[in-house]
């Protein structure tokens, strides 16, 4: 498989049977797969899949040079001073329309989108790092709908804008593109000393419709809490609730041997506390250390018998703290795994790709089992480029 071609086995999957999901009480409707795309002042329309990007879409459909290829970063550069939009249809069932509620999750816009439902506007967003979760029911109908989300110039926005007084960010790296620190947008896809000036935009992460009448988990926080030969868990569950009703909260408890606990409490509010005792437990050790044995905590939502809602962790056992004890040289910084101080050994993580549609979970995959085999037992997330997904810390 090409370099340019890795979206080709994902087409498809936008097939009316194949992408809407049934959960009891929800309902999940994807819009990965071909969209359309074009830069908004031209005539050229071309197939375009999500997730991805405007540089993905134009390399796919052999429009533009590899951007790595000598000085080609400059001319994809200038790329991206154009305003691009991406379109499609879907169609909305009446057992989904009917839910109480509709809101449109994306997962990651990059970044300055502006999200029009059949021709109305629904938001317009500024942040590629964070998700959006959009109420949309009134302006989607039963049946066929329509959805463009036109991107707005990362290098426009950031040529003009002026910081308002004692607001300025003085600091830039080298090679990187001047008052790109006013945009949230990862930073090196404007140039860093170690990569190119590709400052792409596009649909980079998942995006879909939930659709649910009755409720649904928001946020599970899970806090350990150690003692000799024993570990305390405290669950604390958030809800959004439409309908006020009794609900069950149900806890799977899998150990690494597989052998499983269940639990369960009731609830009629947005939020409930649960504690598990966990006896002789099995703790987590960074490479080198030790085993890194991994609980899974299921957590199901329940009403009248039927699962509303899921929510799937696997977790380590163990304390992370870190040590500031004087020392010869003034006071030292370790980090305490279970009582034993680590000697860190690792690098940053930097994104693999300045086209991050490429950044896949295989890749990371690869990049992390490479660190492992050369010894590493930590890495740090560099601040210059984006929150990783779930993919990243359950590898």
């Amino acid at each position: 498989m090409s370099r340019y071609g890795i979206h080709e086995s994902r087409q498809g999957a936008l097939q009316l049977p194949k992408y809407l999901i049934r959960r009891k009480g929800m309902l999940k409707l994807s819009l990965n797969g071909m969209w359309r795309m074009r830069e908004v002042t031209g005539s050229r329309v071309i197939p375009a899949q999500v997730p991805g990007s405007v540089m993905s879409a134009l390399l796919a459909n052999g429009l533009t040079e590899d951007p790595y290829f000598r000085d080609n970063e400059y001319k994809a550069r200038e790329l991206f001073r154009k305003d691009y939009e991406f379109q499609r249809e879907f169609t909305i069932a009446k057992e989904f329309y009917e839910n109480e509620k509709i809101e449109l999750a994306c997962y990651g816009l990059d970044t300055l989108a502006e999200i029009y439902i059949n021709d109305k506007l629904l938001a317009k967003t500024n942040n590629m790092h964070r998700t959006w979760r959009l109420e949309c029911k009134s302006f989607l109908q039963s049946g066929k709908n329509h959805m463009k989300i036109v991107f707005r110039s990362p290098i426009t926005y950031i040529e003009n804008y002026k910081p308002e007084e004692g607001k300025e960010i003085h600091y830039l790296a080298d090679g990187v593109m001047k008052d790109n620190q006013y945009i949230r947008k990862a930073h090196s896809m404007f140039g860093w000393d170690w990569g190119i000036q590709l400052p792409d935009m596009g649909i980079w992460r998942d995006i879909e419709f939930i659709a649910f009448s009755d409720a649904r988990l928001t946020d599970v926080d899970i806090i350990q809490h150690h003692e000799e030969g024993s570990v305390r868990l405290e669950i604390n569950t958030a809800l959004e609730v439409l309908q006020e009703k009794p609900y069950l909260l149900k806890y799977e408890w899998i150990a690494p041997d597989g052998s499983k606990k269940s639990y369960q409490c009731s609830t009629s509010g947005v939020s409930a506390s649960y504690f598990i005792d966990v006896e002789k437990p099995e703790l987590w050790w960074p490479n080198g250390y030790g085993e890194q044995p991994l609980y899974q905590l299921n957590v199901s939502l329940i009403m009248d018998e039927q699962e509303c809602d899921l929510k799937s962790y696997q977790i380590g056992l163990r304390t992370l703290t870190v040590s500031q004890e004087k020392d010869q040289w003034g006071s030292e910084f370790a980090f305490v795994v279970n009582g034993i101080k680590i000697f860190a050994k690792g690098a940053d993580y930097i994104p693999e790709d300045a086209i991050y549609p490429y950044i896949t979970k295989e890749r990371i995959a690869f990049l992390i089992d490479s660190c492992i085999r050369a010894n590493y037992n930590c890495l740090r997330v560099w601040g210059g480029g984006y929150y990783p997904g779930d993919d990243f810390f359950q590898l």
